[in-house]
C-alpha cells in the first residue's frame, strides 16, 4: 500500500508540475513580450522627446513669412568686359558687411571666346561669423551666379573665421 500511495503522490506531483509548467510558460512568454513592448515604447518616447524641440523649431520656421529681399533675382550673365573688375564684385559686399576678401581665384583665361560660358570661381572671405550668412545672401542675389557648389567655414583665431566658397558664374560675350 505504501508503494501505491507513493505512486499516487508522485503522479499527482507530476500532474501539478506539468500544470504549473503549462500555465507558467505561456505567462512568462507573454510577460517577456509585454516587457519588450514597454522598452520599445520607452525608446520611441525618448526619441520623440529628443526630436520634439527640433520639430517645433522647424514648424515655427516653416510657418513664418519669408524674409524680405530673399527673392530670386532675374538671372542674367555677366558681361565679359566686367571680368577685369571681378574682384570688386565680390569685395564690395564683403566690405559692406565688415568682411575682407582674402583670395579670389578664377580661370578667366580658360573661357572660350564666343557666346554663353560658365566661369568657376573660388573665393575666401575672412571676418566674424555673423557676417557670413548675409554675405552668402548677397552672393545669391548676384544675377550672374549659376551655382554655389561648396562652402567651407573654419576658425582661424579665437574671434576670426574664414569662409571659402566655390561658385559658378555665367558669362556672356
Amino acid at each position: 500500500m505504501k508503494t501505491m500511495g507513493n505512486r499516487i503522490a508522485l503522479a499527482l506531483g507530476l500532474c501539478l508540475i506539468l500544470a504549473c509548467i503549462g500555465f507558467l510558460v505561456p505567462q512568462c512568454i507573454e510577460l517577456a513580450r509585454i516587457e519588450r513592448d514597454i522598452r520599445h515604447s520607452e525608446t520611441l518616447r525618448h526619441r520623440q522627446k529628443t526630436v520634439e524641440p527640433l520639430e517645433a523649431e522647424l514648424l515655427r520656421l516653416a510657418s513664418r513669412a519669408p524674409e524680405q529681399g530673399l527673392e530670386a533675382p532675374v538671372r542674367a550673365p555677366l558681361d565679359a568686359s566686367k571680368l577685369r573688375s571681378l574682384a570688386e564684385l565680390f569685395e564690395n559686399p564683403a566690405r559692406r558687411l565688415g568682411l575682407a576678401l582674402i583670395q579670389l581665384d578664377s580661370d578667366v583665361a580658360g573661357l572660350s571666346s564666343a557666346g554663353y560660358r560658365e566661369l568657376d570661381v573660388e573665393l575666401t572671405v575672412g571676418g566674424s561669423c555673423s557676417g557670413f550668412q548675409r554675405y552668402l545672401v548677397e552672393l545669391c542675389r548676384l544675377p550672374f551666379l549659376v551655382e554655389l557648389r561648396h562652402v567651407t567655414i573654419r576658425r582661424t583665431a579665437a574671434d576670426t573665421v574664414q569662409m571659402s566658397v566655390a561658385a559658378t558664374l555665367s558669362v556672356r560675350g
